[in-house]
């Protein structure tokens, strides 16, 4: 089960490196437990109810940013997106999803990639 206390605890590791917490999407049991812990300590992440639990994280980079897709629970696992400034709104959004399904995707015992 997913508590506020490790997701404030991930953001403020996130954070001493300059990630920002931009979204949190959360299962159908834990978003019911923990929406109205997560609006009030994360007013600025959009908060999405979604088939996994996890956090995604931002860093502005020179001519583009980096979005880490973080889950929640164990084994601690991360995709990473880099995204050019150059693409559009809706390309963004279309690779961020692409990563959200690569995550969801169910994997054998301990072949994590």
């Amino acid at each position: 089960m997913i508590d506020i206390e490790a997701i404030v605890s991930l953001a403020d590791q996130y954070a001493k490196y300059g990630w920002t917490l931009r979204r949190i999407l959360l299962a159908e049991g834990s978003f019911a437990d923990l929406s109205n812990s997560i609006i009030t300590q994360f007013p600025d992440a959009e908060f999405v109810p979604h088939e996994i639990d996890a956090l995604w994280f931002s860093r502005k980079n020179k001519d583009s940013e980096t979005w880490e897709l973080r889950r929640l629970g164990t084994p601690p696992f991360a995709l990473v997106e880099v995204i050019d400034d150059a693409l559009s709104g809706d390309q963004r959004e279309a690779n961020l999803a692409s990563l959200e399904l690569e995550m969801a995707k169910p994997r054998p015992s301990g072949t994590e990639h």
